[in-house]
């Protein structure tokens, strides 16, 4: 039975839904008079309700969404209208003008947004051929199609129509130049500025014409000419001080920008513009001063000023300045959510394992009471990327994505997880998104080169850097990478001089010390490397950074004391540097010292207790030294801090089969290391061991046949093959393959067991 209430609900419906949808539409478009476009948006997706085919409603709900800067909810609504209406030219007028918008906004040029204009263009003139819009429309289709000649011709047509139209008349200023006509061009633009003097478009039309022909004197007076008709426009004072910036021409930018600074009285954001255009020339001591300057006037605009300082002082590595200057915001700002993230933004950027921890999990509190903001999980993902934990950063990165498709720096941080990941094509990809977004973009540029590196495509990262330096011949970050070319092509002598050209750009920067170090290793020049590391240490003796190369550089080359010895002066430096203990490790246990590799490994852990690499060496040391049950736990943390680390997934899938552990369990676990490595034998072999003790010897025989056919000197393999014969109950053959294990000359240990289960066998 239908409760009553439904059904009166329902009896209102039947009695007039064409009324109830007319009275939501008037209502919309009284509110839509009033400027209260979101509420007048509620209402025609109300009146849709009760008809979900009212074009009428459509239309108006897209020009509501548009004024309220939502073109994204805009473009459906006007879409579905112009279906809804095909006799009233409204909607196909407002869809393709948000067509055109869109397409010219987005350097890509869709193929979808041209479709959508052809087609209201021409839906357009079958109604009026003469009409102005299907004349403007078809103008633009043609002039996307490079038909500038007929564009012209149809764009002349419409201003004849409607005269100084400022979009048209812009694009007939294209198209004449195009064919040649400049001084037409040119006059056009002049002659628009005079009809239109605030079109700031056209300014910048003619201001790229004359700096493409090199006519700066005749680019800097049209921005005069555009500030000086714009005099409330503090943008085009900044777009002055670019241009003198670009030059350079010190004098000129600061008049501008001391132009912009005199109306602080009428503008009190002044300073934030003048300090954000210091930002965006690199020039951080002068940007912190304005915004200083701003949060000393105090007023209404005290906070946004703090917060662009506390930015300003991170990107400057200033993080002992930005964290007193966060905390001070917030005891005036307790709860601002902004500047609660600033502070563990602060963390994040101090580099210390602790505080970067500390500051993920302030950012998790404050993401999970704002679910739209997409700059949270994107510096979530930035501190997972710091402490190599990638699934996780990978996450993160993708949820930002999803609430900012349109997010450059959310694709790079993407870009960097695949890099470090080894999935080399997925950064190439990732880097190519934004390269079609901005082709210049420099981070993009070297991150597609890495990746190029990564698939051994050396020839055509190296071209890609070189371009890369003659378009920005200042630029370390192409030099270096250049340099990491050159030794894997073994031109050794090309590297060396990559390095040391980067050295002198960069001197406070100890990369270019490591690529020259490492230069010289791979030639094994280690007398060379070790001169350049004592020359550099001789200036900076408590550097931890060089020493550490030393001590790498020392291992490499078999000199296990004096790496040992670096070691130590780290560690006396600084005792908390779990790196150290880690590397120390690691000689142990190349040394066969493996009580020591234990206690180094049990002190670096007590330092970075979620370090997933120190967990897996000492779970793998234990291991080694017969202590399966501890091993067991430490490589249970390990995947705790790594889910998917596919090395620990195996690893524990064969301890766990070796000592008769929950067999299952060990399945799962080594079927997840092959999907994380589908190609790696030692995964394979252990899925093939734990098949076999869970009896099912077929499956394991399988595996072990396969993987002997391609590596028929590995008696570990042969080993496994063994054994699956003997329990399939083939001891003759089993016996054989023992005995050619042996004939390998395998470790004592391994002999030992073999020879055992040759005795079983007689």
């Amino acid at each position: 039975m239908v409760p009553v209430a439904c059904l009166l609900w329902l009896a209102g419906c039947g009695k007039d839904t064409q009324a109830l949808r007319n009275e939501y539409l008037e209502k919309g478009n009284r509110l839509t008079e009033a400027r209260k476009y979101r509420d007048a948006s509620l209402n025609y997706r109300k009146a849709l309700q009760f008809d979900p085919n009212s074009g009428e409603a459509f239309y108006r709900l897209g020009l509501s969404e548009l004024k309220q800067d939502s073109p994204a909810a805009a473009f459906p609504a006007l879409y579905r209208a112009t279906l809804l209406l095909p006799n009233d030219d409204r909607p196909r007028i407002e869809f393709a003008n948000l067509c055109l918008s869109r397409y010219l906004s987005d350097s890509r040029r869709p193929a979808e947004l041209r479709e959508h204009l052809e087609r209201m263009g021409r839906q357009l003139a079958e109604r009026n051929p003469e009409s102005y819009d299907a004349l403007r429309l078809q103008g633009y289709v043609a002039m996307f199609g490079g038909n500038s000649r007929e564009a012209l011709v149809l764009f002349e047509k419409a201003n004849r129509q409607r005269p100084h139209q400022a979009e048209v008349s812009l694009a007939m200023g294209e198209c004449l130049l195009r064919e040649g006509r400049a001084e037409e061009s040119e006059r056009l633009a002049l002659e628009l500025i005079q009809e239109q003097p605030h079109y700031g478009p056209i300014y910048d039309f003619l201001y790229t014409h004359y700096r493409t022909r090199q006519r700066v004197a005749d680019a800097e007076k049209i921005l005069e000419k555009k500030a000086e008709n714009n005099p409330g426009e503090p943008a085009y004072l900044l777009e002055i001080a670019a241009h003198y910036a670009g030059l350079p021409n010190d004098l000129q930018m600061n008049r501008a920008l001391q132009a912009l600074l005199a109306q602080s009285r009428r503008l009190p954001t002044a300073r934030l513009l003048v300090g954000d255009f210091y930002v965006k020339l690199g020039r951080l001591p002068d940007a912190t001063e304005q915004y200083r300057k701003g949060v000393e006037a105090g007023g209404a605009d005290k906070l946004t000023y703090q917060k662009r300082l506390v930015e300003a002082l991170m990107a400057a590595s200033n993080t002992a300045e930005a964290d007193r200057v966060v905390r001070e915001t917030l005891r005036d700002h307790p709860e601002d959510a902004d500047v609660l993230a600033k502070r563990a933004l602060v963390a994040l950027g101090s580099g210390k394992r602790e505080r970067v921890e500390w500051a993920i999990g302030e950012l998790s509190q404050l993401a999970a009471t704002q679910p739209n903001d997409a700059n949270l999980p994107y510096h979530l993902g930035r501190g997972y990327l710091a402490l190599g934990r990638l699934a996780e950063a990978r996450t993160q990165f993708l949820e930002a994505l999803r609430r900012r498709s349109d997010s450059i720096p959310v694709r790079l941080g993407l870009a960097e997880v695949a890099l470090r990941g080894q999935q080399h094509k997925d950064a190439i990809q990732y880097a190519d998104q934004v390269l079609a977004v901005e082709p210049r973009h420099s981070r993009a540029r070297l991150l597609r080169a890495s990746g190029l590196v990564g698939l051994g495509d050396y020839e055509t990262a190296r071209k890609e850097l070189t371009q890369l330096l003659a378009d920005q011949p200042d630029s370390p970050e192409a030099q270096l990478q250049l340099g990491a070319i050159y030794i894997a092509q073994k031109k050794y002598a090309q590297a060396e001089e990559a390095f040391r050209v980067s050295k002198e750009k960069i001197r406070d920067d100890l990369r270019p010390i490591e690529g020259l170090v490492e230069t010289f290793a791979f030639q094994n020049r280690f007398d060379k490397a070790y001169a350049v590391l004592q020359e550099n240490l001789a200036g900076a003796p408590n550097s931890v950074r060089l020493r550490l190369m030393l001590a790498e550089t020392a291992a490499h080359a078999g000199n296990f004391d004096l790496a040992i010895e670096q070691h130590r002066q780290i560690l006396k430096l600084n005792p908390r540097y779990s790196d150290s203990y880690f590397d120390l490790a690691e000689i142990a246990l190349q040394r066969g010292d493996i009580p020591s590799a234990i206690q180094d490994l049990e002190q670096a852990r007590s330092i970075a207790p979620r370090d997933a690499k120190v967990v897996g060496l000492l779970a793998f040391a234990q291991e080694k030294a017969g202590h399966l049950e501890d091993a067991k736990i430490a490589y249970r943390q390990c995947l705790g801090l790594q889910a998917e680390n596919p090395a620990i997934q195996n690893n524990l899938a064969y301890l766990i089969a070796e000592t008769g552990g929950d067999l299952g369990e060990a399945q799962r676990l080594a079927e997840r290391a092959l999907r994380g490595a589908p190609q790696n034998a030692s995964y394979v072999d252990t899925l093939g061991w734990v098949y076999l003790k869970r009896n099912m010897t077929e499956s394991a025989l399988k595996i072990f046949r396969q993987l002997i056919a391609s590596y028929p000197e590995e008696p570990t393999i042969r080993y496994h093959l063994a054994m699956s014969l003997l329990q399939s109950g083939d001891r003759a053959q089993a016996k054989v393959e023992l005995k050619r294990v042996l004939e390998r000359n395998p470790p004592v240990t391994f002999e030992v067991k073999i020879r055992e289960a040759i005795a079983r066998l007689s």
